[in-house]
């Protein structure tokens, strides 16, 4: 144990884990925080912590790829992703920095809500064309999305509060919009493998009592 906690090679494992973890748990945070719907911030809280780590690995690619790698096999299972994407498309306090700065990543957003929108529009053709109308006014901020209040107001006002505020004028896309930004996120999945930990340890400590008692 000594040789353990005076071991450079130890301490330098426990420094990389932290670096591979904080970021995600802050993701875990916001998705727990409960306060506000955490679906349109989910795919961009994501990326941020992809990027936190890839800065904090850039010298070292081995350890980042087996990092990122866990983290998109992780994401793959999750049920839905088209659906976390639009609704980042949705939010518009983080939409139109995306927008301005990743015009590649801005136009997947795009394709991803328009993929979620047929999909809860069925048999409904003049209702998805309406729709699809109205988006491109939002994304292009036009019509009521391109006066000056909403535009002062993207990032001041939750997602939800923004479009019930100003996306009257547009009120097919706007129940859409309440729809899928009104969405809350769970991180129950991965309570499983934290009970399961707690067990093990609970077990692990249960049996060292006992040795010590024999």
């Amino acid at each position: 144990m000594r040789e353990i906690a005076l071991s450079p090679t130890f301490w330098n494992g426990v420094e990389d884990c932290i670096k591979a973890s904080e970021p995600l748990l802050a993701v875990l945070r916001m998705v727990y925080g409960g306060e506000k719907p955490a679906m349109p911030e989910v795919f961009a809280c994501l990326d941020l912590a992809k990027k936190k780590i890839s800065d904090s690995f850039s010298c070292n690619p081995v350890i980042l790829k087996k990092v990122i790698d866990i983290i998109e096999l992780h994401w793959a299972e999750q049920m839905e992703q088209k659906l976390y994407e639009a609704a980042l498309f949705l939010n518009p306090n983080k939409y139109f920095d995306i927008k301005e700065n990743d015009c590649a990543y801005s136009s997947r957003l795009r394709v991803m809500f328009n993929d979620v929108i047929e999909k809860m529009i069925i048999d409904y053709d003049d209702l998805i064309s309406k729709v699809s109308d109205l988006a491109d006014q939002y994304e292009s901020a036009e019509s009521c999305f391109g006066k000056k209040l909403p535009m002062l107001q993207r990032k001041k006002k939750s997602p939800s509060d923004w479009w019930t505020a100003y996306g009257g004028s547009a009120g097919e896309l706007q129940k859409f919009a309440w729809r899928i930004t009104g969405l809350y996120c769970s991180a129950s999945g991965y309570n499983r493998n934290w009970t399961t930990f707690e067990s093990v340890s609970a077990q692990a400590a249960s049996t060292k009592h006992k040795r010590v008692m024999f």
